[in-house]
């Protein structure tokens, strides 16, 4: 039987097609056949564009690191890179002219604002063309022009809604005056006009599927009928349009109306899903120790190895390929382990004696759900387990019967404890507002809240010995002041506590009296039974103990035999605002608490995790990617890096670790599929047949070649679901080459006098921040608008090798510049590029926006933008905000706002109406409340404001704080908190927060919100530099100002204190 190929991102020209498989490019002809492979570089390769003639092939690939536009003979050969642009470059099509055009992002100061450029396939400088923003064009007779805003893949997020719904603007007659045409219930992208109609596709219709319609948006007509995988990247020559999907190419003729699959026999070594060795240390994931920490089970690549922690042989555990083990732990000293195991496509517990070849296994059944913890009895008779479905469960090892402990609404159990004697479970338990811990006696099968939480007690802990429960509380009130604004916060607020389990047990930090010469007792003899934990439930709750030590941000804490071990990090910034996939951060301290001294001190630094063996002997530690085996006492020497016990540190060289590509790729499909069920946000999948679905994108993984494949075939899976938020994202991709472009934070344009580039902009953005402004513009450089690049590094520029690539792999780095100042002899100058200019273009954006702002009101109106709702944004706008909301009026704007989460946090400060002022006797005067707005306002908004910037554009209108005005938001308001890996690294997002609002309910999400006034921004007016919105909202802030009385406060009316005359008796 011939084997498939995964197909996508046809292009057709006559009789030929090339497409993109396993990341590169073949070709073979309009009515099927053989498929030639066209590439074989460094990097991956797509989006493929044939010219009008069928002799080149422009495409876009990562050959040296960046997404850059290449050119080859379509018959095949080496390809020529075109541009040096480092900012996301995606092959469009071909200009009447001959050009290549292609969008990008570069010169923008936001991601999603991309524009159109054309360049020569023989290369030279590409011309910015003049439309505006938008990320697709075609061209029609007489000059007419139809553009695509935004047109991204509708298959992601199927039947979508919103605001970034596809939507075209259309000159009919090419005269530059452009209309807007949209589907209100239609997602349209790929236009593509032939002759008299524009063809495109759109879901309309409730599925993804081509149409066309006369320029003035009349006559639609459907041309397919798919009804299973939607119609995807569509193209076209004139005569013919192609396009892929459900992994299948298909080609439509114009002229007859039909559509056929083309017939490909595929052939391909298909080396993306051969057996792969991959490094254990990149991909380990978990790891448990025995009961006396002379062996350790580690999980890497979702497969288990036991092994002694510093020689002798590692043996693998389990089924070696296609399936995921979780959460193992040993049961006994016997060789018995519990772990969780999806080998029949759903996780459920197995046990699983290591002692005998081959293994015996005992399945469980039932079902739990997604585990996020899990701890076996010390006796090994039982274990506890928490699952996502916010329950803790006790299960029974030895009759595999299974009851509830405990359920809540109010969030996962954030933790849980086996009592020494396995008589007991301690757990937290989410209320409403608080978090407290209970006691769970098996005897009696009966919880005993043991806390009344200041506000949440978690993560508890038994004492090896017996004596004392410990956990983690968050109820150290110690507000620090804000530096910046007039606020409070609690940064830390953590401390570790314990409880005293018998009435008398005394506190261990009264000390008590100790001779000056210690008698010394004869050693007593160990005992391995289980020391008999005592608990006296009566005014448990009161003695409540906090540790001597400081508050701090805690994340788990355990303990050994007269020590206690805590994780303890301090605050810091959030280093990015994005998703984040891969190993997990190391920023934690693990310190330890002598009971006996009363004093800590600090075990290792930069770590992630640690556990335990059973008999406290031993403990094991992440550090970064390292595993490091130390007695329970000693410290880690970070100087100490080769393997073995001098330092603890495993080698994981010593773990052989190989994949069956094609079975894990179908593993992580499924519990990628599995997540949604379990997580989304609500359990009958907003009525998606979630089985079925899986079926559908199952029978596609056989075709699936590369990981970017597998990315595609989840993404789309996911996106049947029609929902925000669905994302997939991270992975092992195959390496590709990591060289990247520099950036010199300028404009310029080819001086063919002078032979270089002649610098038409400067980018102004903050001058004592090196990475957010023009290189260039460094003290002493002295270099200015108007003057000439004509080499870098002593290499020459030219027409076709312009500066960007003479700046690959310089980010950072010191470079020579060679400069002309017209009329004076060449100089050097040493600059360091910078890796990205977006954050340069944006401060400069911003800065540009309020100046003009302030010019047009006469200083009247503030101006504030928020890039995100992030901590970015969050900066950004109290970098604005405390500088300009003094003024009469204030702009806010959220246009390109990219969500996150601290919306109620800026609308809360906005909202402040001020009652009352403050004065001082210099004259200052203060409004009350502080830092209050003078009141009016209006909000700027567009469809790129998406997530918790569709929030806060909704909740600003009902907030009655001022109209909003611009374009109807993305829609997209069910939130996400991604916090599960596959099993290389990659991660998927699950809807689980779905937002409702009091006036519209839940229509805000795949719809987003309406402003109160319409404002276009149109293809005209952004290629003339012209921000309507923008102009728009300074016109109606200044309407609302003709009218409006801020409150001032009346000094003048100043109160008599001196004393009367003294009256006659």
């Amino acid at each position: 039987m011939m084997e498939e190929g995964y197909y996508r991102f046809p292009t057709v020209s006559q009789d030929t097609v090339v497409f993109c498989a396993e990341d590169d490019l073949w070709q073979v002809s309009r009515t099927g056949g053989t498929a030639r492979r066209l590439t074989n570089g460094w990097g991956s390769v797509s989006r493929p564009r044939l010219s009008p003639d069928g002799k080149m092939l422009a495409f876009v690939g990562k050959e040296e690191g960046d997404l850059e536009l290449y050119v080859m003979e379509s018959s095949g050969g080496p390809a020529k890179r075109l541009t040096y642009m480092g900012a996301g470059v995606a092959t469009v099509g071909w200009h009447p002219d001959g050009r290549i055009i292609f969008s990008t992002y570069q010169g923008n100061p936001f991601l999603a604002w991309r524009s159109l450029y054309a360049i020569a396939p023989e290369g030279g400088e590409p011309e910015l063309l003049p439309y505006g923003r938008a990320s697709w064009i075609s061209f029609g007779p007489d000059g007419g022009v139809v553009l695509g805003r935004p047109t991204t893949d509708s298959a992601y997020w199927k039947r979508y809604r919103g605001g970034t719904r596809g939507m075209l603007w259309i000159d009919a007659d090419g005269h530059g005056t452009f209309h807007r045409f949209a589907l209100e219930d239609g997602n349209i992208v790929t236009p593509m006009w032939i002759d008299e109609r524009i063809y495109f596709v759109s879901d309309h219709e409730g599925h993804g599927n081509l149409y066309s319609m006369l320029p003035t948006g009349e006559d639609i007509r459907r041309h397919t009928d798919h009804d299973t995988y939607y119609v995807r990247n569509a193209t076209t020559d004139g005569r013919h349009i192609v396009y892929h999907a459900g992994a299948s190419l298909y080609c439509f003729d114009v002229a007859s109306g039909e559509s056929h699959e083309i017939p490909i026999d595929f052939h391909s070594q298909r080396t993306e899903r051969q057996v792969k060795h991959v490094d254990a240390a990149e991909y380990w994931s978990e790891y448990t120790l025995s009961a006396h920490g002379d062996k350790l089970i580690v999980t890497s690549r979702g497969k288990l190895y036991q092994m002694a922690p510093f020689e002798g042989p590692v043996r693998p555990l389990g089924t070696p390929q296609g399936v995921r083990y979780r959460l193992t732990q040993y049961i006994d000293g016997e060789g018995r382990i519990l772990t969780i195991s999806d080998e029949d496509g759903e996780d459920r517990f197995e046990i699983r004696n290591t002692a005998t070849v081959p293994e015996q296994v005992i399945r469980i059944p039932e079902d739990f759900g997604i585990v996020t913890e899990c701890l076996v009895s010390p006796d090994g008779q039982f274990a506890a387990l928490a699952n996502e479905r916010q329950e803790l469960w006790l299960l029974d090892l030895k009759t595999l019967d299974s009851s509830r402990v405990a359920h809540t609404p109010y969030g996962r159990i954030p933790g849980f404890d086996w009592a020494p004697d396995s008589r007991w479970i301690a757990y937290a338990l989410p209320s409403k507002t608080t978090t407290a811990l209970y006691l769970y006696e098996l005897a009696t099968r009966q919880s005993h809240q043991i806390t009344h939480p200041v506000l949440v007690d978690r993560r508890p802990h038994f004492d090896p010995e017996g004596r004392y429960l410990y956990f983690l509380s968050r109820r150290v009130y110690k507000p620090v002041w804000d530096n910046m604004k007039f606020d409070l916060s609690f940064p830390k607020g953590d401390i570790p506590c314990l409880i005293p389990l018998a009435k008398e047990t005394r506190s261990p930090f009264i000390p008590e009296p100790q001779p000056l010469v210690p008698t010394t007792p004869g050693e007593k003899a160990e005992d391995d039974k289980p020391p008999v934990t005592t608990i006296d439930l009566d005014g448990i709750a009161d003695r409540v103990l906090s540790f001597p030590v400081a508050e701090g941000i805690y994340h788990d804490i355990q303990a050994a035999p007269g020590q206690v071990f805590w994780m303890r990090s301090d605050p810091a910034p959030q280093e990015q605002d994005g998703l984040a996939a891969g190993a997990p951060p190391a920023k934690a301290s693990l310190i330890r608490f002598d009971m006996k001294e009363l004093k800590e001190d600090t075990v290792a630094d930069r770590m992630t995790s640690f556990v335990l063996s059973q008999d406290r002997k031993v403990m094991a530690i992440r550090i970064r990617s390292s595993l490091r085996v130390i007695k329970v006492g000693d410290k880690v020497d970070p100087k100490e890096d080769k393997p073995g016990r001098k330092g603890g540190l495993v080698d994981f060289q010593r773990v052989h670790v190989s994949v069956d590509q094609r079975s894990e790729w179908e593993q992580m499909l499924r519990e990628a599929w599995r997540w949604m069920r379990e997580m989304f946000w609500i359990p009958d999948m907003a009525g998606v047949p979630w089985d079925a679905i899986y079926g559908r994108y199952r029978s596609l993984l056989p075709r699936v070649t590369t990981r970017s494949e597998l990315s595609d075939l989840i993404w789309e899976m996911q996106g049947e679901l029609g929902s925000s938020h669905a994302y997939e994202f991270g992975g092992a991709y195959r390496p590709e080459p990591q060289h990247r472009v520099g950036f010199l934070g300028a404009r310029y344009e080819w001086n063919r006098e002078h032979a270089g580039y002649q610098i038409t902009h400067l980018i102004h953005g903050d001058s004592w921040d090196a990475s957010r402004t023009s290189p260039l513009l460094t003290p002493g450089a002295n270099v200015q608008v108007g003057d000439i690049i004509t080499a870098i590094d002593g290499q020459p520029l030219g027409p076709d090798l312009p500066p960007g690539s003479r700046l690959i792999d310089t980010a950072r780095q010191e470079v020579s510049v060679t400069v002309i100042t017209p009329g004076e002899p060449p100089r050097e100058i040493v600059v360091k590029p910078i890796a990205t200019e977006v954050p340069a273009r944006y401060r400069e954006w911003v800065e540009q926006n309020r100046a003009y702002v302030h010019q047009r009101t006469g200083g009247r109106v503030g101006y504030i933008h928020v890039p995100n709702m992030g901590t970015a944004g969050f900066a950004e706008f109290h970098r604005g905000y405390l500088t300009e909301y003094e003024r009469d009026g204030l702009i806010v704007d959220v246009r390109y706002n990219g969500g996150g989460i601290v919306s109620p946090l800026l609308l809360e400060m906005l909202g402040r109406k001020r009652i009352a002022f403050s004065r001082l006797r210099q004259g200052r005067i203060q409004p009350y409340p502080y830092e209050s707005p003078t009141g009016a306002m209006v909000a700027l908004t567009n469809e790129h404001a998406g997530s918790d910037g569709d929030i806060f554009s909704h909740s600003f209108k009902l907030m009655n704080l001022g109209p909003l005005i611009g374009t109807r938001t993305w829609g997209g308001v069910i939130g996400i908190d991604p916090r599960y890996a596959l099993v290389d690294w990659g991660s998927t997002s699950q809807p689980e927060d779905a937002f409702w609002f009091k006036d519209v309910g839940l229509t805000v999400e795949n719809y987003g919100t309406d402003p109160d006034i319409v404002v276009e921004e149109t293809p005209q007016a952004m290629a003339q530099g012209i921000d309507e919105q923008l102009d728009r909202a300074i016109e109606e802030i200044q309407s609302i100002l003709e009218d409006f009385h801020p409150l001032t406060p009346d000094f003048d009316n100043r109160p008599e204190r001196s004393a009367p005359p003294l009256p006659k008796r």
